[in-house]
């Protein structure tokens, strides 16, 4: 975890990592055709899966938006969100 990005923005429609990094390897290629389908991983194929949202912290708002990211990173930063920022930080 301690050498783990903070963020991941994704990826182009119809791009992905490989199936080797989902399972913390790596792979020799650097780009590669995807012979087999997208199925139950969230790498992800943007259209299935629209977010996953993952942390070690506890999170208090129930019900979460997209618009809840940008206060999250900032009040991670100790940077204050701008007056006009939608949403709201998602951690303790």
């Amino acid at each position: 975890m301690d050498v783990a990005p903070d963020l991941v923005v994704g990826y182009a429609p119809g791009y992905r990592a490989s199936w080797q990094t989902a399972v913390g390897a790596g792979s020799i290629c650097v780009i590669e055709d995807n012979v087999e389908s997208w199925r139950g991983d969230h790498i992800f194929d943007p259209p299935l899966v629209p977010g996953v949202f993952f942390t070690n912290h506890l999170v208090t708002v129930a019900h979460t938006h997209v618009a809840d990211i940008a206060p999250t990173v900032l009040q991670a930063l100790s940077v204050p969100p701008p007056l006009e920022t939608e949403g709201q930080p998602l951690l303790a």
